[in-house]
């Protein structure tokens, strides 16, 4: 894994770390302060996983390369708005040489398709969606997409309205996302342990500490305690703490992940730049 910011083919890159709301502040600069989302470019297209305010720098450095790629493909754990709001300044939406597909899980594509057409509603934008200058299409997924040599499955988590997460797998590795999921009463899901069996690395949700979670049950999020207890039943080499929550700050994090470390040492905290190797 390396935590640098450059794009390397095949390499998933976590380009938003932050739940509920983006937070333009200093002190959440080491972490990073934008919404979830990730990008694996890859020879023929650049798929990226959720719209989070992380997509919209990767959109301006897709604009500038007239050697990237002119395909993209999108998915979505689910439409709630800090998974959406970066679309509103993703620049290729806005240019024609762009063409965008759009991948959604057969019980939510009228809901993906009407949220995102909300989304870019007037009065709300100035460009509504069907004056968006890429090629845009929505697509049925099956079970299994492949891009390239990369598999990507999906798997429902625990999350209001529902949500999926993805496992990306090609020669090089493989990561399971697991962003917005609350873990079941009095335990690990063994379904989603078992979707996460041998992972290279989990992307986990741990917006709460312990504490915090009573306070929030049926909220749709989790806990390092609980991303320790999946890292130990999936086998998983190592779980990465993501959706952090937008109130702590980067000094706040160090304490969590200290305490998350002392139940497990192969635990960290997302930081925007991250990489896992997935390949192509």
């Amino acid at each position: 894994m390396d935590d640098g910011c450059e794009m390397r083919r095949g390499d998933l890159l976590l380009l938003g770390t932050r739940g509920s709301r983006p937070v333009p502040d200093a002190s959440f600069l080491r972490y990073g302060g934008n919404t979830l989302s990730a990008a694996l470019p890859l020879e023929s297209t650049t798929l990226i996983i959720d719209g989070g305010t992380g997509i919209v720098d990767l959109g301006e450095a897709l604009a500038r390369d007239r050697f990237a790629p002119g395909a993209i493909d999108l998915l979505f754990t689910h439409f709630h708005h800090d998974h959406l709001c970066g679309l509103l300044s993703f620049r290729p939406l806005y240019m024609k040489r762009f063409d965008v597909t759009i991948h959604l899980a057969p019980d939510v594509i009228d809901t993906g398709k009407n949220a995102l057409r909300t989304l870019f509603a007037a009065p709300f934008r100035p460009v509504e969606w069907d004056n968006l200058a890429a090629a845009i299409s929505f697509r049925e997924a099956p079970e299994e997409l492949r891009f390239g040599g990369v598999a990507v499955r999906r798997h429902p988590l625990r999350h209001p309205g529902g949500s999926y997460g993805y496992r990306l797998a090609a020669a090089a590795g493989s990561v399971v996302l697991a962003w917005d999921n609350e873990h079941p009463p009095g335990g690990v899901d063994d379904g989603l342990a078992g979707f996460c069996r041998g992972a290279g690395a989990i992307l986990y949700d741990a917006q709460y500490t312990p504490d915090e979670y009573e306070a929030h049950r049926g909220w749709g999020h989790g806990t390092y305690e609980a991303g320790a207890r999946l890292l130990h039943d999936s086998g998983a080499k190592r779980l990465v703490l993501v959706h952090h929550e937008p109130a702590r700050n980067d000094d706040g994090i160090d304490t969590l992940l200290a305490e998350a470390r002392r139940l497990e040492p192969r635990i960290d905290a997302g930081r925007e730049g991250m990489s896992f190797p997935v390949g192509t």
